[in-house]
């Protein structure tokens, strides 16, 4: 029966799951809003699903800190403080520049050009295209620690990845704030194709502390 261990059937996704990769989506791609408030009842009659498996992915998502309860009253798209947002960071700046190092001279334009691409196509569209151009910017990040191949550092950035969406969503906000990201992954992007670590690595701090800067400027203007 060995030869057999790999066949096991697959069991299609519960409702909770499908309810929760529902909702995950709707809020890393800006379509939740930041002040509103999200009823367990109002979003299964949104989405036409029951209550139960609504409510378990709302407190799932709450629990991995996407959002907030606030009890009967309902679930909000979590507001970051400022320690929460420095920590973030903390950890991105630990492994992000580390990797860089380590690409520079490795990767040529075809690995890196289709991301540009997407960011540039996402910053030229309307407003409703910002949730594409955070999915090409994560894309962006995430693909420098896959081919770096550590899974350490994959399985910490997978585990905040979601974070950094939504994070991200509330960064290009700022009027400019997508041309700058451009700007600022181009020259990562240089020191990368020119095998210059030094600019590279800068490109990437720099990046990272503007980011961080932006969000805790617009939380300090709330």
């Amino acid at each position: 029966m060995d030869q057999l261990s790999g066949e096991r059937i697959r069991q299609p996704k519960t409702l909770q799951k499908i309810a929760y990769d529902k909702i995950k989506y709707l809020l890393t791609s800006g379509k939740m809003q930041n002040d509103e408030v999200y009823s367990a009842n109002k979003l299964a009659q949104t989405l036409g699903v029951s209550r139960t498996p609504i409510r378990e992915a709302l407190l799932q998502l709450t629990g991995e800190g996407l959002l907030r309860s606030l009890g009967r009253r309902g679930f909000q798209v979590n507001k970051f403080t400022k320690k929460q947002i420095r920590d973030l960071f903390e950890v991105r700046r630990l492994i992000e520049p580390f990797v860089i190092e380590q690409m520079c001279g490795i990767l040529n334009d075809d690995d890196i050009a289709p991301l540009i691409a997407a960011m540039d196509a996402a910053c030229k569209g309307k407003k409703k295209d910002f949730d594409k151009f955070i999915e090409a910017d994560k894309q962006f990040h995430m693909m420098l620690i896959d081919r770096h191949g550590n899974e350490i550092f994959m399985n910490v950035m997978e585990n905040i990845r979601d974070l950094i969406s939504v994070l991200g969503l509330q960064a290009i906000s700022k009027p400019g704030r997508v041309k700058e990201v451009i700007a600022e992954h181009n020259k990562i992007v240089e020191g990368l194709l020119k095998n210059e670590p030094e600019m590279a690595v800068k490109g990437m701090l720099d990046h990272l502390h503007s980011t961080e800067e932006t969000l805790i400027g617009i939380m300090d203007k709330n």
